[in-house]
């Protein structure tokens, strides 16, 4: 795809639709060169302002010129992260008259090479002499590590292509190629080598610039766009970013692709309605609970009393005195908040207005399993003794133990 004359966002906004979860770096050319054609290998410019593809006029001699970038993946993405998409953004300054519209496409380079002092002048366009580990149409570094094969040593099948007619910021991507070279350099940082940027070859006149790592403007300079999740493992209650295999190789349980946050891994009571677990934050994640990382279940308020009592835990020891079907605040509460009918930790008119509504059998305001407080463990009805029991609740003259 191209982009001409577009800005840096372009990435951003034409390729990724990013989940929650997933993250985006844009990460700056490390190094990069230009393999100019010469016999001798005698030219470069590794610190040159500019790079190019294709070849010069005929007039000019009609040589190949060849680009070659590398980003340094692997320092800014979470080892065992998956990569999802992957965009490269160059910009064009300079093209050989006529505005040909070449096809520029990205190949993976098989071997490493360098990037020396050798620095062009004027348009760049001839280069310069080539310094100590500069890379050249013969060497990956010079002057004693050739390629195997002139020009460099790259895979046959292009990982992407774009067209490139005028000056202007185009991209490579995102291809499941690009992806996998991307992917295949995080995890095996060794065989990182870049990128090879080919033109067309089979004419003259066809060059293309591009602007440097060098180059004066930072927003002209390479930048890969990369799109990633990552792996999430926990090992030992801790959560670390690994792949399947390696989580599996620590012991570990492999949690799936997500975020590594304090609570994911951490055990603690996973609090469902009338029941309590002690799990970890993705386990009660799953299991739609609400998680108390590092308290146990026999101090997570499950049922939201504000108490930590025998209530919220999930053998449920308590008596279910009042035959709701869960032992809950109703039998388990502190002796100041007995009475407490509609829940809102005080003792007060409306507790009484509400009894007093039960006992005339309406139930809009609080439930009769709320309301049947006497004796302490009620007995099945609403009745005087309830309402007496709220009275003197809100006198503070009552008391009723907490759980067992």
């Amino acid at each position: 795809m191209c982009f001409r004359q577009c800005t840096v966002a372009w990435g951003v906004a034409a390729l990724f639709a990013i989940p929650t979860w997933a993250d985006m770096v844009s990460l700056p050319a490390d190094r990069d060169n230009t393999l100019y054609q010469h016999a001798t290998g005698g030219i470069s410019n590794g610190r040159g302002s500019h790079m190019f593809v294709g070849r010069n006029q005929a007039f000019a001699g009609g040589d190949i010129r060849r680009a070659v970038v590398h980003f340094n993946v692997a320092a800014a993405i979470p080892v065992g992260a998956v990569i999802q998409s992957v965009a490269l953004q160059l910009s064009v300054s300079r093209v050989a008259s006529g505005l040909q519209t070449t096809a520029v496409t990205l190949h993976r380079l098989n071997a490493d090479w360098g990037e020396g002092t050798s620095n062009a002048l004027n348009q760049e366009g001839t280069g310069a002499a080539a310094t100590a580990g500069d890379a050249t149409w013969l060497h990956r570094f010079s002057p004693g590590t050739t390629w195997t094969n002139q020009g460099g040593d790259w895979a046959g099948i292009p990982s992407a292509s774009t067209d490139v007619t005028d000056v202007g910021f185009y991209g490579w991507g995102a291809t499941g190629t690009m992806v996998a070279d991307v992917q295949g350099w995080l995890d095996n940082p060794s065989s990182n080598f870049g990128w090879i940027l080919r033109g067309n070859e089979s004419v003259t006149g066809t060059a293309k610039r591009f602007d440097s790592d060098e180059f004066a403007t930072a927003l002209n300079r390479p930048v890969l766009f990369i799109e990633y999740i990552n792996n999430v493992c926990c090992v030992a209650g801790a959560c670390q970013n690994l792949t399947p295999g390696d989580c599996a190789g620590m012991g570990g349980t492999f949690v799936g692709a997500g975020a590594c946050d304090p609570e994911i891994c951490a055990v603690g009571g996973c609090c469902r309605p009338g029941l309590c677990d002690d799990l970890p934050g993705h386990a009660c994640d799953a299991a739609g609970g609400a998680h108390f990382p590092g308290a146990s279940c026999a101090s997570a308020d499950c049922n939201g009393n504000m108490l930590f009592d025998r209530c919220d835990i999930l053998e449920m020891t308590s008596p279910d005195a009042n035959g709701n079907g869960v032992p809950d605040e109703c039998e388990c509460v502190n002796v100041d908040l007995f009475g407490d009918v509609n829940h809102d930790m005080s003792v007060d008119i409306f507790d009484i207005l509400c009894v007093l509504e039960g006992f005339g059998g309406v139930f809009t305001t609080c439930p009769l399993a709320d309301l049947d407080l006497s004796p302490c463990a009620g007995d099945g009805i609403i009745d005087i003794f309830d309402i007496l029991a709220v009275l003197d609740a809100f006198a503070g003259s009552i008391v009723c133990p907490l759980c067992p």
